[in-house]
Formats: structure tokens, C-alpha cells, sequence
């Protein structure tokens, strides 16, 4: 009996992927508490004020070591803008927006490399409409967040054992929508 059940042990193991130490947070400050040696990227010095800047190419945008590119399909889309403030996006900051998604469309995101030897990332996410926003980091180990939309921001950090090379970030909503990280 006991050789059976380390068997059945052992092989529902191997049915469930492995993700070593990663641990996923929606509070910032708890976050914050396991993380150390951050950098903050706040996409101001990249932005223009009251207009976009598109980084809608295969390079995408690079910022402190950080490679950024929407990814649709068919292409880019990619900028950073400056909120001067509405009913959809709170006021006086730069953030990056990604690539529309609609409901049942094509899988767009924003993909980011990280440098070497990253073991903490945390990303402040919004988008217009209600929907989730899907982080797959690296190692395949993904997270869903749901939004309120209409620039209510969400949070969601990670912390791993191991370095986390990159990550795709994926918007799904009842309407089309822009991603802004």
C-alpha cells in the first residue's frame, strides 16, 4: 500500500508544472515588504504632454533595462501618454498602453524582458473597461486579475526563487479596451 500511494504521490506531482518560489501579491505593501533594490518605472521622461508617443515596433520601448513591446497579430502597438485626466483615466501621470483587445479577438499583449538576475516585479494595471488582466510570467506560472475599468488601477507583484526573465501581460474585457501598465 504504501509503495502504490508514493506512486500516485509522485505522478500527480508530475501532472502539476513546476514554479519553484513564486508567490503572487495584490497588496502592494506586502509586496513591497518581501521585494528589495527596486526600480520604479514611471514612463514620464518618455512621455510628451497631451500627446502619445508610439513605440509601435519590433524594439518596443526600452527603459532601465526593461524591454517593453505590444504585440498584436498583425503587428505593434505601443505608446506612452501623458493623462491630463477624464472619466476614463485619472489625471497627471505618463503611462504605457498597450495594444486594444476585444472580447473573442486576437490575443494582444505587452511583453517585457527583464534584466538578469530579477527575482521581484510589480505592475500598477488599469484599463478603461471592466475585464481581467492576465500576467504570465517566465516560467509559465500565470495570475488573473479582475478590473473595475474606467482607470481604477489594480495591482499585482510576484516574487520568485528563481529569475524571472520576462513576462506577457493580457487584457480580456466585454468591450474593446486599451491596456496601460
Amino acid at each position: 500500500m504504501a509503495y502504490s500511494l508514493k506512486v500516485l504521490l509522485l505522478f500527480v506531482a508530475a501532472l502539476f508544472p513546476a514554479f519553484g518560489g513564486v508567490i503572487s501579491y495584490t497588496d502592494r505593501s506586502s509586496w513591497l515588504l518581501s521585494s528589495s533594490a527596486l526600480t520604479t518605472i514611471d514612463f514620464q521622461a518618455q512621455s510628451s504632454s497631451g500627446t502619445a508617443t508610439d513605440y509601435s515596433t519590433a524594439s518596443g520601448l526600452t527603459v532601465a533595462g526593461v524591454n517593453f513591446v505590444g504585440v498584436t497579430p498583425g503587428g505593434y502597438g505601443l505608446a506612452v501618454t501623458e493623462s491630463e485626466g477624464s472619466f476614463f483615466w485619472p489625471g497627471g501621470f505618463a503611462f504605457l498602453m498597450g495594444p486594444a483587445s476585444v472580447a473573442g479577438g486576437p490575443a494582444n499583449r505587452i511583453s517585457a524582458t527583464l534584466p538578469a538576475n530579477i527575482t521581484s516585479v510589480g505592475l500598477d494595471l488599469m484599463s478603461i473597461y471592466p475585464g481581467t488582466i492576465t500576467v504570465i510570467l517566465s516560467s509559465g506560472y500565470q495570475f488573473s486579475l479582475p478590473l473595475n475599468g474606467f482607470g481604477q488601477p489594480g495591482f499585482v507583484g510576484f516574487t520568485d526563487t528563481a529569475p524571472i526573465t520576462g513576462l506577457d501581460v493580457y487584457y480580456s474585457g466585454a468591450l474593446a479596451s486599451k491596456l496601460a501598465v
